[in-house]
């Protein structure tokens, strides 16, 4: 994901991360490293989309190395709806479900929903998977600048901590079908907004396969790195829309991306040394090595952020209330959405980004009221 799962308190860290997406799947290769694929306590998803003459298939998979067994599947309702041509619904396991109701009907969570209301669903944190999905797709018609790809997501509840792995292929004639499970943690119940982040993630990737968005790079290597690069920053941006006006925070550093990169490639290069095995390999025009497409797209995006950031003289933190700040940075993602440039060559041109906000100028921080988010 986005980053790391830690109060309401983002920050993209890859040094210690243990959440990660691995969104393509190529020849059944995965684009992480086998030390992360098989690291304990990883959480994996991934989608795979499969040409077809009417309507939308799509492979999707996730992947838990937790630490406990399974004993309710997730079938319980929760939520449903319909926003623009989107359809999304969340099931959950029996135990998740009355976690879920109990979190409805405190009466902050209420409060904190009313405020979102009284903003259009612009500010404060969204409360429930309606204003969620609503804030999505917002997103999504920004950044692409049109109507997005029809969509018909599930999203499955399930206990923190079970091991879990599902292979879903689905075919739809509304929308591209994307089922992915997720973690949930009673003891921060709105945490659940990271969940529809991630679906952004993935759901990006599938705007790429179905050439929606044009794909950058020589090879599958390089193209990988900046579908990756794009969809950290479709998540990101989700993030930001999902927390808007709270009291949530994120930061961008590239040290610590870079030093994760260069850890687990030395992890894995040992690991090859013992087994007598070879590296994957992308096409030998490429910068990027397809096995490292994950790691070196969380770079390039920061690398990004961070070259329209310092032109601005902008620090790459930003607080969810400082809406100014937040609109550069979807301004970053819209540029890396609507004219793709491949970002291995360092991150994607500040030049060719044009700041247009996102949040609606009659937004500021007197509409920003001090509940505890």
């Amino acid at each position: 994901m986005a980053g790391l799962k830690g109060g309401r308190t983002l920050l993209v860290a890859a040094a210690v991360l243990t959440t990660w997406t691995v969104p393509c799947i190529y020849a059944q290769r995965s684009d992480i490293p086998k030390a992360l694929v098989n690291a304990p306590d990883m959480e994996r998803w991934g989608v795979g989309w499969i040409e077809v003459k009417t309507g939308y298939k799509v492979l999707s998979v996730t992947r838990f190395n937790g630490h406990s067994k399974l004993h309710e599947d997730p079938n319980v309702l929760i939520e449903s709806g319909k926003i623009g041509n989107w359809e999304w619904q969340v099931e959950a396991a029996p135990s998740v479900a009355a976690q879920w109701r109990t979190f409805q009907a405190q009466a902050q969570t209420k409060v904190v929903t009313q405020e979102a209301e009284q903003t259009q669903n612009w500010l404060h944190t969204a409360s429930n998977w309606t204003l969620a999905f609503e804030r999505a797709h917002r997103v999504a018609v920004y950044l692409l600048g049109r109507e997005p790809l029809p969509l018909h997501a599930t999203l499955l509840l399930i206990p923190d901590g079970v091991k879990y792995s599902k292979q879903v292929t689905e075919t739809r004639t509304e929308g591209a079908p994307l089922t992915l499970a997720f973690y949930w943690q009673e003891s921060k119940p709105a945490a659940f907004v990271e969940d529809v982040a991630t679906t952004m993630y993935e759901y990006q990737h599938l705007l790429v396969d179905s050439k929606m968005i044009p794909s950058e790079g020589h090879g599958i290597g390089d193209q990988t790195t900046n579908d990756e690069a794009r969809s950290q920053c479709w998540s990101d941006a989700t993030d930001l829309a999902l927390l808007a006006g709270s009291s949530s925070h994120m930061e961008w550093k590239a040290s610590n991306a870079q030093a994760a990169l260069a850890l687990l490639q030395q992890s894995e290069q040992t690991q090859l040394g013992n087994s007598n095995q070879s590296r994957a390999k992308g096409d030998h025009k490429d910068k990027v090595p397809y096995e490292d497409a994950y790691l070196y797209g969380r770079l390039f995006e920061v690398e990004s952020i961070s070259s329209y950031f310092q032109g601005k003289g902008l620090s790459l933190y930003i607080e969810a209330k400082d809406l100014d700040r937040a609109n550069s940075f979807m301004s970053v993602c819209r540029a890396m959405t609507q004219s793709p440039t491949d970002v291995t060559e360092g991150g994607y041109p500040a030049a060719q980004v044009q700041y247009v906000p996102f949040f609606p100028p009659n937004l500021n921080s007197h509409n920003i009221e001090p509940s505890a988010h």
